[in-house]
């Protein structure tokens, strides 16, 4: 996949819905606090709305899992799906090849 492809506002609700599970879980097992709820809350907001691409998507969710780790799995998500979109674009382009040298 395309890296510089554009998000959709689908993929964009799923990201936020998991960022906001992600600091629910976070309060509840206190690896956030209050303060670093609200200070995380306010950048995600900002940040997200600038983002276009899958490609600014995952650096912005790298950002913030380093900056506070209970958004890491938010992070890993994305980039697992990433990957095998890619893993499966591959494999389409081995088959097509394969078909053609097989005719």
């Amino acid at each position: 996949m395309d890296n510089n492809a554009p998000i959709t506002e689908v993929d964009k609700n799923n990201v936020y819905n998991s960022l906001a599970d992600a600091l629910i879980k976070g309060l509840e097992n206190n690896s956030l606090t209050v303060e670093e709820s609200q200070l995380s809350s306010q950048y995600i907001l900002s940040g997200l709305e600038t983002i276009s691409t899958k490609e600014q998507l995952i650096s912005f969710l790298e950002d913030i899992s380093t900056r506070w780790p209970a958004y890491k799995e938010t992070f890993i998500m994305v980039k697992e799906q990433e990957l095998n979109q890619k893993d499966t674009q591959q494999i389409k382009e081995v088959q097509k090849e394969l078909q053609t040298v097989t005719q």
